[in-house]
């Protein structure tokens, strides 16, 4: 079985819609996590869909995760994904046996603010490589390996840092795989997390690197 996650707020319903459509045909199932909807789009269907609150943010998209078995992606609401993206991803979870990605980065020890490498979905990488953290809105696993909880997402809008911890934990590796640039259509939100967290100086983020990383 294959289901896409994700997790979504009100601002980008029109990308949501095309994210949905572009992955629809690939899996066997969807399921997104409306983050302070006040009315479910029209193109989800009962069982797509949960309304929360917002109060972790794009953790949402994990709110699905232990209840479901098999091949499971974790996506984002502002991604138009390729039509061979599913088959892809499920290649080299069953390549490497671990989480596999599109975006990554390492860092050095002891872990200071700045990784040494990042991996960007958006741009070309050359080889597959592993990584310290993934990028969870083009992250694939399976439930046979890794087990992944809404509870484990303890802060908001950190979902990359407490997905990555909970893969350390159970021994898991997070491979970042080759992928030309312009494989993935970034749709461009107006605001997002990344640009807020780095007014915040990346504090937080630190913290949760330091639990796991060493």
């Amino acid at each position: 079985m294959t289901t896409a996650m994700i997790a979504s707020i009100p601002d980008r319903e029109n990308m949501l819609r095309k994210t949905v459509e572009s992955l629809r045909p690939q899996v066997d199932h969807i399921r997104v996590a409306l983050n302070d909807y006040d009315h479910v789009p029209d193109f989800l269907s009962k069982g797509e869909f949960i309304i929360l609150n917002n109060e972790k943010g794009d953790a949402g998209k994990f709110y699905f995760a232990d209840k479901l078995s098999g091949y499971l992606f974790s996506c984002d609401d502002d991604l138009i994904y390729p039509p061979n993206y599913i088959s892809y991803m499920i290649a080299g979870v069953d390549k490497y046996r671990s989480a596999c990605t599109l975006h990554g980065k390492t860092y050095d020890r002891p872990v200071f603010a700045q990784p040494i490498c990042t991996y960007q979905c958006l741009c070309e990488v050359l080889s597959d490589g592993r990584v310290d953290v993934g990028g969870t809105g083009v992250m694939a696993w399976h439930s046979d390996f890794l087990s992944i909880s809404y509870d484990d997402f303890k802060s908001k809008n950190m979902a990359d840092l407490w997905f990555s911890k909970r893969c350390k934990e159970q021994d898991v590796k997070i491979m970042c795989m080759a992928h030309q640039k312009g494989n993935l259509v970034y749709q461009g939100p107006v605001k997002t997390i990344w640009q807020e967290e780095k007014e915040k100086g990346f504090r937080e983020q630190n913290k949760i690197l330091e639990t796991f990383i060493c």
